[in-house]
Order: C-alpha cells, then sequence, then structure tokens
C-alpha cells in the first residue's frame, strides 16, 4: 500500500518531471521560457517553478562547462567558442616546468615561441570544473628551458679586483696572476682579456627578449636544444639573436638520459650550419655572428637527473658522457671551427670520481675539448673552481684548457626573504646582490686570470613579480619580470657586461674574505650546509612529479 505522503510528493513532482523532461528533450530556449502553470501560488506551481529554475541552471552549467575543441596551426591556437562564454584557461605544459595558465578572452592565442621545446596546450572555459580539451602539441623550432643551475656550498666569497688571491700566501703578485692549487699561472696561455666573454641565460623567450639581453650589454646567450634536434632546429633562435649582434652559446641537452652515438654526431649538422662561414650565414642581410662552441650536456655529473648515483654509477654515466662527447669531436673536426664544451662540474659532490670517469674512458679527452664547463653557485665557488683545476690536472689536462661558467647567479627581490639562496643571505636587498655579485665576479677574474674565459649570468628576467612568492627560483633575473631594473644589482651587471668583471682592484686581505653580510650569514651554516640545503633541482624534480612522471625538468641540483 502507498503511503499518502509518497502519492502526494508524487503528485506534486510529477509536473516538474514532464517540465524538466520537455526541457532537456527539446533543449530550446524558447521551451524552457513557457510558464509551467497558471496559478504562481499554488504548491503545485511553486514545486514546477523550483525545477525549472534548477533545469536552467543545469542546462546553463553544463553548456558553459562544454570542453571547446582545439586545433593548432603553426604557432596560432585556435578553439571552438562556447555560447555564453567569453573568458578561457589556457595551460601550457613544457618539461621540466611547472604547468602555466593564461586566461585569455576570446577564441584564438599566440603563444609566445619557446624554441626547441615541445610544448603542450589544453584549454577550458572560465568555470570552475569545466572541462579541458585534447591537449594540441606545438614542436618549436628552437630551444631553451630555464635552466637555472648548478649549485655550490657555503664557503668564503672573495672581493672584486685586478688583484690576485695568489695560493693563498697572502701575497699579490699583481693583476691576473694569482695560481689556483694545481694550475699554471693563467696568464701562461697569453689568451688577451679582450677575449673574455660575458652572457645571458635567456628567461622568456619572448620576442622582445634578445633586445632585452642585448640593453645588459650582453654578448652572447646560452640556449639549450635538443641533442637529436636537426640543425634547423636552431634558425630562429640564432638568428633573432644574430640580428641584435648576439652570439648563441647552444647547450646541446639530453636531460636525465645519455645520448645515442647518433645523436652525438648529429652536432655535426649544428657546428656545419652555424659555425664560422656555416650554410645559414650566406645571403643573410645582417652580420654573421657563428657559434664557436657547443655545450656537452647541462650538469650530468649531478645527482638529480639520474636515479644510479653510486661510485659505479656515477663512473658509468661519466665514462658513456666522454665517449660520446669524442664522438661528436670527430664528426664535427673535418665540417667546422666549432668546439665541444666538458662538464667538469663536481655536481656538488666533492669527488674526482666523474673527472677521472671521464678520462679512464676517454683518456685524451682534454685534447677534444675547447673549455670545461662548471655551475659555480654559492660562497662556495672557489671551492668548486679550484676542484676542476686540481682534477682536471691530475689527469694530464692542459692547463691552458678555458674554464667557462655557464651559470652564476643570486636570488634577489630587492629585500623580500626567499627561502633560501644556496648560501647567500636569502634576504638581500638590490644593492646587497650588487655588492655580493661583483665579489663573486671580480674574485673569480682575480684568482683564475685569463683562463677563466666566459661568464653566462642566470638568468635575463625574474619569473615573476616582486613579492609574488618566496620561492628562489623566481627571482634570478638581471631585470624585474616586467623588465624594469633592479637597481644596483642591474647597474652592476651591466659593469660585469661591459668590463668583463674587471670592476676594480681589491687588497689581498679583501680577496680572501667574505664581505661582512655573508660572513654573519653564513657563520652558523656552514657546518651543515650539504645536508640542510634543498638544492635547486631536487625541488623541481619533486615539484615535476605532481605534473607528470615524465617530466624533463632542466632545472639544477645546487648542493655545494
Amino acid at each position: 500500500m502507498t503511503h499518502p505522503g509518497a502519492a502526494r510528493l508524487a503528485r506534486l513532482a510529477a509536473p516538474a518531471v514532464v517540465l524538466l523532461s520537455g526541457l532537456l528533450a527539446s533543449g530550446s530556449a524558447s521551451a524552457a521560457a513557457q510558464p509551467s502553470c497558471h496559478h504562481p501560488h499554488g504548491p503545485r506551481c511553486a514545486a514546477a517553478m523550483r525545477a525549472e529554475r534548477a533545469a536552467r541552471r543545469a542546462a546553463h552549467w553544463a553548456q558553459v562547462r562544454t570542453a571547446p575543441a582545439l586545433t593548432g596551426q603553426g604557432n596560432a591556437l585556435t578553439w571552438t567558442g562556447v555560447p555564453g562564454v567569453n573568458r578561457y584557461v589556457l595551460v601550457r605544459v613544457v618539461e621540466g616546468k611547472p604547468r602555466v595558465r593564461h586566461v585569455v578572452t576570446g577564441t584564438s592565442w599566440t603563444p609566445l615561441a619557446r624554441p626547441g621545446t615541445s610544448v603542450q596546450y589544453l584549454v577550458r572555459t572560465h568555470v570552475p570544473h569545466s572541462h579541458w580539451s585534447a591537449p594540441v602539441t606545438i614542436d618549436y623550432p628552437a630551444a631553451p628551458p630555464r635552466v637555472k643551475h648548478g649549485a655550490g656550498s657555503e664557503g668564503t666569497g672573495t672581493q672584486p679586483g685586478a688583484g690576485s688571491e695568489g695560493t693563498g700566501s697572502g701575497t699579490n703578485p699583481g693583476p691576473g696572476s694569482g695560481t689556483p692549487p694545481g694550475s699554471e699561472p693563467p696568464a701562461s696561455e697569453g689568451t688577451p682579456a679582450a677575449s673574455f666573454e660575458t652572457g645571458v641565460v635567456p628567461t622568456t623567450l619572448a620576442a622582445s627578449e634578445p633586445s632585452t639581453v642585448k640593453s645588459l650589454g650582453a654578448h652572447s646567450v646560452r640556449m639549450e636544444f635538443p641533442i637529436g634536434a636537426p640543425a634547423s632546429a636552431l634558425a630562429s633562435a640564432v638568428e633573432a639573436y644574430a640580428r641584435v649582434g648576439l652570439r648563441v652559446l647552444p647547450l646541446a641537452g639530453f636531460y636525465g638520459a645519455l645520448p645515442t652515438p647518433t645523436e652525438a654526431r648529429n652536432l655535426a649538422g649544428w657546428a656545419a650550419t652555424y659555425g664560422p662561414h656555416g650554410s645559414f650565414w650566406a645571403g643573410k642581410p645582417f652580420a654573421e655572428v657563428p657559434v664557436t662552441s657547443i655545450e656537452f650536456g647541462n650538469e650530468t655529473s649531478y645527482s638529480y637527473q639520474y636515479s644510479d648515483n653510486s661510485p659505479a654509477g656515477v663512473s658509468a654515466r661519466a665514462g658513456t658522457y666522454a665517449t660520446r662527447l669524442k664522438e661528436a669531436q670527430t664528426a664535427i673536426a673535418p665540417v667546422a671551427q666549432v668546439g665541444l664544451l666538458a662538464q667538469a662540474d663536481d655536481g656538488g659532490s666533492g669527488s674526482p670520481q666523474w673527472v677521472n670517469g671521464m678520462f679512464s674512458a676517454v683518456p685524451d679527452l682534454g685534447s677534444r675539448v675547447t673549455g670545461w664547463t662548471v655551475h659555480p653557485y654559492g660562497p662556495s665557488w672557489q671551492r668548486k673552481m679550484d676542484a676542476l683545476v686540481s682534477t682536471t690536472a691530475a689527469r694530464g689536462a692542459s692547463s691552458s684548457i678555458p674554464i667557462y661558467v655557464t651559470e652564476l647567479g643570486i636570488a634577489v627581490d630587492n629585500g623580500h626573504c626567499l627561502n633560501d639562496d644556496y648560501g647567500w643571505n636569502p634576504c638581500m636587498s638590490n644593492a646587497e646582490a650588487a655588492s655580493t655579485l661583483a665579489t663573486v665576479v671580480g674574485g673569480m677574474r682575480s684568482r683564475y686570470g685569463s683562463r677563466l674565459r666566459a661568464l653566462y649570468l642566470y638568468q635575463a628576467q625574474d619569473q615573476k613579480a616582486e613579492n609574488a612568492t618566496n620561492d628562489r627560483e623566481n627571482y634570478f633575473g638581471l631585470l624585474q619580470s616586467n623588465g624594469a631594473a633592479k637597481g644596483a644589482f642591474t647597474t652592476t651587471v651591466q659593469a660585469i657586461m661591459a668590463s668583463g668583471g674587471l670592476l676594480g682592484a681589491a687588497s689581498p686581505a679583501a680577496a680572501r674574505t667574505p664581505s661582512a653580510h655573508v660572513a654573519s650569514y653564513t657563520a652558523g651554516r656552514r657546518l651543515g650546509a650539504h645536508a640542510s640545503h634543498h638544492t635547486r633541482g631536487a625541488r623541481r624534480a619533486r615539484a615535476s612529479r605532481h605534473i607528470t612522471a615524465a617530466r624533463h625538468a632542466h632545472a639544477a641540483h645546487r648542493a655545494g
């Protein structure tokens, strides 16, 4: 027997059910607007009106949450419009980077090119819980991720100047004549100071960035391209920077893996195309700014990219790395005068294992490279660079092989405290960061003299606006995210670019003593530096796992 209340409820709901069914079947706005009863104050009519409103709301939300159909044509993205919506959320997914959201008005967007990178895009309406479109991938023809890498741990800085630290005896032999342990005097190389190369690691890859980098006084840019990419993939980047007179230092990237022999030999195509008198330069309406070196991999000696970091694992990785470099050098030599830069950075381990592994596999490695690379972040820059000098010398490599600092940077948000700064004061003002950078660069020029061939500052612009976050990774910019100067810090960067880091003389004592703010900040931290510092690469690797397990996280381990 049916309960009387249930029967009454069914009678009351019946008109609403009939109305809702009609609305969904017809799908027309006119049908939805038809009155459901003639007695608005009656209980049946009230229930029907509630159902009608609910139906309209349900239909509206279902409609505005519909996934647009996204398509890509060239570098442009377009998608089908959703009725009732004029704003959309477009997400950019780049390997090794957090997802980036853009709110777009309209149904088309041309994102900034990310040369050499495969970028995936998805779009949805700017409505909560709306559905994503199917992804569209654009493979841009030229590359760099924003690389930001290398690391130093706590240690002692040096003051800038033309004087030299020497070998620690407290003497001041003179400009550029310091002799790090295990090294011949840099002056013996006979390389003129004018050959010192200053560059920048780009940030946004916007069309305006070449002129932005040029305004800083840089002479070149370091940009990553997948090692297996065809030579044509570099064209747009090389041309954009050549038009403003800047040279590109290509970084042949192979994150978390090691290249195949075919990929290694592929670099001969890059060299033949963009090297001196390469085929790319023929008939161009701008001056030739040829590629002269290719950096072979980024921080392959660091642990954050690889799971096997046992002594045997590191040695094996180093041996394969050196073997592939040899194959690349053998392929390049007959076609172009373009050299290869090899990693002699110990990755913060303090061990000669990486260098020993390379030389065990390729004993004549020193004769096959045109320079050693290192990323000496933090106050322990000198320890890292001295280790490079001593470990390569111990394997018989010439002390005349140049050193390329292909990444160096300080995170600063003008006094806003960051979560860490690899041993520096994380609450630096722009002026304090300027002094620290001048100290480090001047100390490097003093200690390693003409053997220090290049310095690339990381990176062109901040990734976020001032005070937006305390994540240090967003504030390595030489400029603010909007392109504005960072006060004294930017001024000092421009002076470094103009002078090659020779910003003035320093006393012998100053060259061996960190500035007061560094000493006070680091005094209590040095003992536990290795254990307590979160490294840049590890941080990014953790973040990337939340995006995709296959993330190409091009960031850097900064352990020192």
